[in-house]
This record gives C-alpha cells, sequence and structure tokens, in this order.
C-alpha cells in the first residue's frame, strides 16, 4: 500500500485510541439520571442523527476535501467528550447524543472515501487493513477508558477528548504528505 495510505494511519490509529465503547455514553447517561428505557431511546436518537448527517457531511466532504471534513470530525468528537465531562441535565446528554450521531456519520463515510481516494488501486485491502489496525485498537481504548472510569468516570472523557485532539495535531501535520492522487 502506498506510503500516504500508511501515514494516514498514523493520526486513524492515535484517534482510534480516544474511540472507546458506546456502552460508556450510555452508561454516562444512565449516571445522569435516564432509565434503562431512556437509554435504549438515547440509542435510537443516536441513530437518528447518524442517518440525518450522513448525506450532508458527505456532500460537504465532496465539495470542500474529505481531509477537512474528517479534521472537523476529530474536533467534533474531543468537543462531544468534553461536554460528557461536564454533562449533569438531561438535555445535554440528548444534545451529546446527537453531535455523536454527527460525528459517527462523518467517521463511517468519510474516512473510508479518503481511504479510496489515497489509494486508488488497492481500495479494498486499504479500507481492510484501516479496519483491522484500528479494530485492534480499540481493545486498549476501552480498557484504558475502563480503568479511568473505574478511578474516576469523567477522567475517560478527558482521556478520549486529549487523545482526538492529539491524532488531530497528528493529521494536520501529516496533511501534507498525504497527497490524494488527481483523478485519470
Amino acid at each position: 500500500l502506498s506510503p500516504e495510505f500508511r501515514r494516514y494511519l498514523i493520526p486513524a490509529s492515535l484517534f482510534a485510541l480516544a474511540y472507546f465503547s458506546f456502552g460508556f455514553l450510555l452508561l454516562k447517561a444512565y449516571q445522569t439520571g435516564f432509565s434503562v428505557a431512556d437509554v435504549i431511546l438515547l440509542y435510537a436518537l443516536f441513530n437518528v442523527s447518524f442517518v440525518v448527517f450522513s448525506i450532508p457531511f458527505g456532500s460537504l466532504g465532496d465539495a470542500y476535501g474529505r481531509w477537512k471534513i474528517i479534521s472537523a470530525g476529530y474536533l467534533l468528537y474531543a468537543v462531544m467528550s468534553v461536554g460528557f465531562v461536564y454533562a449533569t441535565e438531561p438535555w445535554q446528554i440528548i444534545g451529546l447524543f446527537i453531535i455523536f450521531g454527527a460525528f459517527y456519520a462523518i467517521d463511517e463515510a468519510q474516512t473510508k472515501a479518503f481511504i479510496a481516494d489515497i489509494e486508488r488501486e488497492r481500495r479494498a485491502s486499504a479500507v481492510g487493513l484501516y479496519n483491522f489496525v484500528t479494530g485492534i485498537v480499540y481493545v486498549p481504548a476501552s480498557v484504558i477508558a475502563g480503568v479511568l472510569w473505574a478511578w474516576q468516570s469523567t477522567y475517560a472523557f478527558v482521556f478520549a477528548a486529549g487523545v482526538a485532539l492529539l491524532a488531530l495535531c497528528v493529521f494536520l501535520a501529516l496533511r501534507r504528505k498525504i497527497v490524494v492522487p488527481a483523478l485519470a
């Protein structure tokens, strides 16, 4: 695979370390006063938000460049994580689940489209390797979040925000070295 793709795996893998299990968001909602039934509704709200934001973010990625939208996604995830640190009211949790759906719309489509742009000849192999590498990193991400949660629940979100911002900085620093080839 290309050097550009391998460079992109660096910030993507780093960001995966911030991306812990969705269960921690549900636990925070429960901790904030949502019942178990309401937590299930929050999961549905996240999915609706994801669906609603998918097409607009896809259009923005096509129009302004996927790297800008991916950068915005990393920032949005950091903001959401900080929001979970300070959220104490149900309306705040609801807003944060909507933001998480918006982030997920970016992450799910734009990263794979960006990979396809970078690695035109071996798209499937590149997406597969991306999923493999980030999937492996998700395990320690959730273990770290679990240890931090056991210590103090807000620490998991502080860690996620810090790592997401670090991944954003690395992505922006490597941006000039991740050249997207022109269409033939």
